[in-house]
């Protein structure tokens, strides 16, 4: 179904994630998905190459840093599988949420998109986390719902944003609230939505792209960094130093036990439907549009 966006996602050791993404993204509407495996040891590879929705890719382990954390790979496998059509491009932990995402879906999305003129939607990342720190969970239970474990966020009060040279930096959550003086927290910008044209979108690496201004359409991912795995996943990083300056925003969280600390606040907002991510939706949005940003430079190239 070319009418609902493909999705392009890079995978390593994520077989506990990866039957409840599938789930998620097949129930809005989702019909065929690509993955780059990057030498996971667990079972992941084998567990994608038995569905029949999946076109699966393998890249070496050492090659991740070099592609800007994936960057590149997908924007290769964009052109090459959904020209002229709309993809989606998410980590396994992250799921794209908004207020009737169930009843309209990802082909309901992408049509309002298109109504509205835009070729691609914002897509910041919001973090998620449970009541308790996540060296006191429970184990998770691959293919349950990850809100089982984790569904609080800060509200958008509690966050930090602005232009610079057009683009929009939004900082926010535990990671922006245990950062050190003086560094600055990771980036949730990310505009991940977008329709492939020749000459059209391409990201310049994991939160920014060529266009730079980003869509005044704002369509969140809950971000589930926060599970009961993230002490061992943040050692794992660290250990093979693929990330962003060697690992260096995982050496913070180590620094910072981030895995053993309570992360909730008095403001904490309880997400139990996707309608209560209205209010930081329109926020976001509204934010966007006092700049007058239309959030498009052309809308399909005709010559595809």
């Amino acid at each position: 179904d070319e009418d609902c966006p493909m999705v392009i996602s890079n995978v390593k050791d994520e077989i506990a994630r990866l039957p409840y993404f599938l789930d998620y993204y097949r129930k809005l509407g989702a019909k065929s998905f690509v993955f780059v495996d990057n030498e996971s040891k667990d079972q992941s590879a084998n567990f994608l190459k038995d569905q029949p929705d999946v076109t699966l890719y393998h890249a070496p382990e050492k090659y991740f840093s070099k592609s800007k954390q994936g960057t590149e790979w997908a924007n290769a496998l964009s052109y090459k599988h959904a020209l002229g059509r709309w993809v989606l491009v998410a980590d396994v932990d992250e799921l794209l949420s908004w207020p009737g995402c169930h009843r309209q879906g990802l082909k309901g999305l992408v049509k309002e998109a298109e109504r509205l003129g835009l070729n691609r939607v914002f897509t910041p990342m919001i973090d998620v986390y449970g009541p308790v720190p996540c060296s006191e969970m429970e184990p998770y239970q691959p293919g349950e719902s990850f809100s089982k474990w984790a569904n609080l966020i800060d509200p958008f009060e509690k966050m930090k944003h602005g232009f610079q040279k057009g683009r929009f930096f939004l900082f926010g959550g535990p990671r922006m609230r245990f950062s050190k003086p003086g560094v600055r927290p990771p980036i949730m910008s990310k505009q991940k939505l977008y329709f492939v044209e020749d000459s059209g979108f391409q990201a310049s690496n994991p939160h920014f792209d060529n266009y730079v201004l980003p869509s005044p359409l704002v369509v969140p991912f809950l971000h589930y960094k926060y599970l009961p795995d993230f002490e061992e996943r943040v050692n794992k990083a660290i250990l093979e130093g693929q990330y962003w300056n060697n690992a260096e925003e995982y050496k913070s969280y180590k620094g910072a036990s981030l895995y053993q600390r309570n992360l909730t606040i008095d403001e904490s907002i309880q997400i139990q439907q996707p309608e209560d991510l209205q209010t930081f939706i329109d926020k976001i949005s509204k934010q966007i549009r006092r700049k007058s940003i239309s959030g498009s430079i052309h809308w399909r190239n005709k010559t595809i």
